[in-house]
């Protein structure tokens, strides 16, 4: 959430803005409406950091707009910030690289937002032989290339012919819907990570003799849980490598490492591949689990149920 508070912002004699207040709720499409000299640009350059206000504050998520923030937007000004004599590919690459991809993460992600929008032909042409339109394209691309929480668009459709417009329309609203899917996806493999490793938590504590056994067994298992915690660090940098991607299907290490692809946008076939693996390994984990514990009241001569299942495994966890 944009919280914006009593900005004011005065150039000399003229006041660009005087005391402006609004709210910007989460995964909203917002637009800055108001004729030329209303302040527009002003307010947008206020909220990437590019200036400060005389007066007033810029709240985003309850904090203050610092460097951490920054690098979590995407801006796209209205006017032309290419380099004219380098090639496109290379300039794409180049500005990816300084919002802190990695040169083969930068290049696999530009490559593949080239193909959607059918300009793979340019990668080797210079900027100054393209279209106005054509820059636009490649401005945007560099602007949503590090996946940011917060998009800015100045002007977006400057130069853009009708068909262009409704493709470049088409993906700024493909951009807000993915950012709804972040809740329940957490959510997801929040559930699914605890009921996976309550699981086998549940079944040592089963088969054990003493508290020694269990504790030897159980750092052991926790080994893939604390590796993917020291990926996240790398997932966070690079949320495409394959040393994410990996981590991010394995169902003893995606609970955590998927988390912090789908904060940065991971393609939802991945997503969806290791949901599927995570339910399932999580079933058979169950399955296997109850088995155990059948085994370990095996001298009673009843039968374990389901329900008897979960309520072991839950006072287990107590």
């Amino acid at each position: 959430m944009i919280d914006i508070n009593n900005i004011s912002k005065r150039y000399n004699n003229t006041i660009a803005l005087n005391s402006v207040s609004f709210t910007i709720p989460n995964g909203s499409v917002f637009g800055f409406l108001g004729p030329n000299g209303a302040g527009k640009t002003t307010l947008i350059r206020i909220l990437t950091g590019i200036i400060i206000p005389d007066s007033g504050q810029v709240l985003i998520n309850g904090q203050t707009i610092n460097k951490l923030s920054v690098k979590r937007i995407g801006y796209l000004p209205e006017e032309r910030g290419l380099y004219k004599k380098m090639k496109v590919g290379e300039q794409t690459i180049y500005l990816a690289v300084m919002k802190g991809l990695s040169h083969q993460e930068a290049e696999k992600r530009i490559k593949r937002w080239f193909e959607k929008l059918n300009i793979m032909d340019w990668w080797n042409k210079k900027v100054d032989t393209l279209s106005k339109g054509m820059q636009q394209k490649i401005q945007f691309i560099i602007s949503v290339i590090h996946k940011p929480d917060l998009l800015i668009l100045d002007e977006p459709f400057s130069g853009l012919d009708p068909i262009n417009r409704d493709v470049l329309g088409n993906e700024i609203l493909e951009l807000n819907k993915a950012g709804t899917t972040i809740i329940p996806a957490f959510l997801f493999f929040f559930i699914g990570g605890y009921l996976l490793y309550s699981s086998v938590f549940a079944a040592i504590a089963a088969t054990a003799n003493h508290s020694d056994e269990i504790q030897q067994v159980t750092t052991i298992v926790t080994l893939p849980l604390i590796l993917s915690v020291i990926v996240l660090s790398n997932t966070i940098n690079s949320p495409d490598s394959a040393l994410s991607y990996w981590f991010s299907i394995i169902p003893f290490t995606s609970p955590v490492v998927m988390m912090g692809r789908i904060v940065y946008g991971a393609p939802i076939q991945d997503v969806l591949l290791s949901m599927f693996l995570l339910a399932t390994t999580v079933v058979l984990i169950i399955g296997l689990s109850g088995k155990v514990y059948k085994m370990a009241v095996l001298y009673t001569g009843k039968k374990v149920t389901g329900k008897e299942i979960i309520s072991w495994i839950r006072n287990i966890n107590n």
